[in-house]
Order: structure tokens, then C-alpha cells, then sequence
């Protein structure tokens, strides 16, 4: 590790440094007052990071503009590679544009697949994400042909989180708040000790954005809790809904929210508030100071995985 460093963002740079115990370099912001930007990397010299192993990590900030947090990383890379990097890994957790892997209406980009091609283009030899929501296709080997790409698991600090909070995690029946996370749900499952793990189905029309939820099997969750379990909570509207339906309609006592990524549009923590849950933990995949929300870091499984490829 004597010749790997850490570039960053200061807050989860500074964690994936301390985790692999090498030295980290911080990224500093500059905006222009027509809102182009133009991220400094602090190094005293090139021979900092020149002929070295770069991990490059990115973080999306809270109020950030999803565009910026992709922008400011490809500036970033690209830097790096005008300094000779030896090998550059990037962590990127928060796959932005990952959702839009298809195209789901005529005329629509396939924006995942452009955002990886200009990862690849700024000399990145490997790229973690967290939990991407790129679950449609068996893996990202689709999408980054010319390097390496790894998806590492933010369920695994979600469910350390809560075995260290509970004391009787194996009780929780574990809910995906949508057929598509029932994987999520297995595997939140298997990390606290719960038999049992189960999804409801939600269908979205994708003109009017209207989501109706029912569930995929039949489970009787009167008078338990339940541990509901996501990637991403956005509008909160969905996994609101999902709390709301497994407490009023179906009988459950209590409900708790985790969820990999805190995006948060305004109004969503507010919403999960109202189910008067047992917790909300989310990670810090992207900075959040909302009100009631637990953050479990992504820094040590992010770390591993350098620590694999190294």
C-alpha cells in the first residue's frame, strides 16, 4: 500500500484513506459565477500522485446538483491522467444516471451507458459503485467493456448498522418496498438473521408517474416488525406507501427504514417520519443532515474491494 493514495472528497475520501491507511489528498471545489466548475486536486507537486496508485473517491453532496457531482469527477479523472496515474481507481458510489439503462420511451437517451463510456475515456482502470441500480442485466460488464467495474454491497453497512442497534434483529421480517429489491431484502435477510424476507409489487405507469403497490407472496406480518429495504430513496412516496399498507392494511406493529442511497427530494424524510418508524438509517453514499436519519458508512466495503483489486 506505500504507494497508493487517496484522492477525495473530504468527508468520505478522508474514511476510505483512514480505512486503507495511506495518504489522502483532498479535491477542492471552485465554482464560476455562471455555475461552470473547476475541482483542484491539493497536491503540492505532480510527483505526488504521478507513477502511483490513485483510488479517486467521489461524493455526492446534499444540496449538489446531480450533474455537478458527475462533472466535477470526470474533471477530476481527467486530471489525474494528465498526471500519469499508475493505476487510477475510482469510487463512485452513487451510480448517478444508472437508472435510465434502457430506453424505456422512443427518443429517450440510454444515459448509463454514455456516462461509463466517458468514465472509461478518462483512464480509469476500475470503477466501484454502490448498489447500483443497474439490477436489470446480470452485472456491469455491459456497460464498462475496456476496464474492470465492481458493484459492492451498501446493504452489508445497512445490516451491520442494525445487528449493532437491535438487539433482536432476527425478529424483523425483512420488505422490499418493490418487487425489484427483493434480492435486497434476501440479503438484509441473511445479514441480521431473519427467516423470513418478502417484497410488494409496484407497478409505475410511466406516463403519469401513478405507482399502485400489492404483495408478491403471502406473508403474515400481523403484529410483527418489519425492516423495510431499498436502494435509493428519492420523493419517499414508495417506500411511505409500502410502511403504510404493511401497518394499516396488513396488521404490522412497527416498521423501520433503510436504504442505501439518501437522494431526498424535499418533503421525503417527512413522509417516512409520519409512519412513526423504529429508525431510518441510510449511508453516506451522499451527504445527508436530514432530520432523524442514521448514517452506516460505505468507507470499509468500498475499501476492501481496493484492497481485492490491489
Amino acid at each position: 500500500m506505500s504507494e497508493l493514495v487517496v484522492v477525495g472528497d473530504p468527508s468520505l475520501g478522508f474514511k476510505v484513506a483512514n480505512e486503507l491507511g495511506v495518504k489522502f489528498i483532498q479535491i477542492e471545489d471552485r465554482v464560476f459565477p455562471d455555475g461552470e466548475i473547476a475541482p483542484r486536486i491539493l497536491v503540492n507537486s505532480i510527483e505526488d500522485v504521478k507513477n502511483r496508485n490513485v483510488v479517486a473517491v467521489f461524493q455526492k453532496k446534499e444540496e449538489e446538483n446531480v450533474n455537478n457531482y458527475v462533472m466535477r469527477s470526470f474533471l477530476t479523472l481527467s486530471t489525474l491522467k494528465r498526471y500519469e496515474t499508475k493505476r487510477l481507481i475510482v469510487a463512485f458510489p452513487y451510480f448517478a444516471y444508472a437508472r435510465q439503462d434502457n430506453e424505456f420511451r422512443l427518443g429517450e437517451p440510454v444515459s448509463c451507458g454514455i456516462v461509463a463510456k466517458i468514465f472509461e475515456e478518462t483512464g480509469v482502470t476500475d470503477f466501484i459503485t454502490v448498489t447500483s441500480h443497474v439490477h436489470r442485466i446480470t452485472g456491469l460488464e455491459k456497460w464498462f467493456p475496456k476496464i474492470k467495474a465492481y458493484d459492492v454491497s451498501g446493504i452489508t453497512a445497512l445490516g451491520q448498522f442494525v445487528k449493532s442497534k437491535v438487539k433482536s434483529p432476527e425478529e424483523f421480517i425483512v420488505f422490499a418496498p418493490d418487487s425489484e429489491g427483493l434480492a435486497w431484502a434476501k440479503e438484509m435477510a441473511d445479514l441480521i438473521g431473519s427467516h423470513q424476507a418478502s417484497a410488494l409489487e409496484k407497478k409505475r405507469d410511466v406516463n403519469t408517474g401513478e405507482i399502485t403497490q400489492n404483495i408478491v407472496q403471502d406473508v403474515d406480518v400481523k403484529g410483527k416488525s418489519i425492516l423495510l429495504v431499498d436502494d435509493i430513496v428519492s420523493t419517499g412516496k414508495t417506500t411511505a406507501r409500502a410502511a403504510n399498507m404493511l401497518r394499516r392494511k396488513m396488521g404490522a406493529k412497527k416498521v423501520a427504514f433503510t436504504y442505501v442511497h439518501p437522494v431526498h427530494s424535499p418533503g421525503a424524510t417527512d413522509l417516512l417520519r409520519k409512519e412513526s418508524p423504529l429508525f431510518i438509517v441510510t449511508t453516506d453514499t451522499i451527504e445527508t443532515s436530514a432530520k432523524g436519519v442514521e448514517v452506516a458508512s460505505v468507507a470499509k466495503v468500498m475499501s476492501e474491494k481496493v484492497k481485492q483489486i490491489l
